[in-house]
């Protein structure tokens, strides 16, 4: 039921967007270029939405110098809302929920289906009149997800900073971002944690194929955890503002405290639309 739930405002948007795509050319100023809904720099205008809807499954794995080792697998299902304030300012909510199948340290048969996250917060772009691109965004945001590892939920702020450069149909983009946490009660979760991601995305066969790989890099200072991945995405689009996807995740061998290693790896499916 909350799967549904979530799915329908995506599928909904495949048949408002498909009609209402030029619009969203027409509002645009001549000399600024109408990205994909794909482009990792596309944002709806004033009084226009973009939605993505996402499901994942995910896979994590935690090894101690001894080689012992604990597992977690977690499917996740996922909708993004964001409204145009203005050209310029958009309003982003983030809401789902993760499906514990297995938590470190328990049993097989550990299951928890009830973990609501959400986020919340504005974004600025850059008016694109040229090739150079820009972002910058705040939010607030809660995860249940991380209840079991503490007292209460898991409250934080991320502050995050994005910029490009594209050249006809390929953007190149190095990102980072904090998350800040905020209010938290005893219990792990407490430190601040880092990303910087560099990566590429493209449109190729007559801009129907949306491509996109980046490297990226993790660090939690609560565990001292070091890690490398590498993300990647293909997607088709029926219009410039309807994508349906897949991506991948994976995580090299990483580095945490108590000399411990961690790996992850994700597969998952994600479906775009605006208008």
């Amino acid at each position: 039921m909350r799967t549904s739930f979530l799915l329908v405002f995506g599928t909904a948007g495949l048949f408002l967007s498909t009609t209402a795509w030029t619009a969203n050319q027409d509002i645009a100023p001549t000399d600024t270029p109408v990205l994909a809904v794909t482009n990792p720099f596309y944002h709806p205008r004033a009084g226009h939405v973009a939605l993505t809807t996402e499901a994942a499954y995910h896979r994590t794995h935690v090894k101690n110098a001894f080689g012992q080792g604990v597992t977690a697998y977690q499917t996740t299902v996922f909708e993004t809302m964001s409204l145009g304030l203005t050209d310029d300012v958009t309003l982003t909510g983030t809401f789902g929920n993760v499906f514990d199948r297995r938590s470190f340290g328990q049993a097989p048969t550990y299951q928890r289906d009830k973990n609501l996250d959400f986020q919340a917060g504005l974004t600025y772009t850059l008016p694109a009149a040229t090739a150079q691109q820009f972002q910058a965004d705040l939010s607030y945001g809660q995860r249940q997800s991380f209840s079991r590892f503490q007292k209460g939920e898991y409250k934080y702020l991320n502050a995050g900073l994005k910029s490009g450069y594209r050249m006809e149909n390929i953007t190149s983009y190095v990102a980072g971002n904090m998350e800040l946490p905020v209010a938290q009660n005893a219990g792990a979760h407490n430190e601040p944690r880092y990303q910087a991601v560099i990566g590429s995305n493209g449109l190729f066969v007559q801009d129907t194929i949306s491509a996109d790989v980046a490297l990226r890099f993790n660090y939690e200072s609560e565990y001292s955890v070091r890690a490398w991945s590498v993300d990647a995405g293909l997607a088709y689009l029926f219009t410039p503002t309807v994508a349906l996807g897949v991506k991948v995740s994976y995580t090299f061998k990483g580095t945490g405290g108590n000399n411990t290693d961690w790996f992850h790896k994700s597969i998952g499916a994600f479906f775009k639309t605006a208008f």
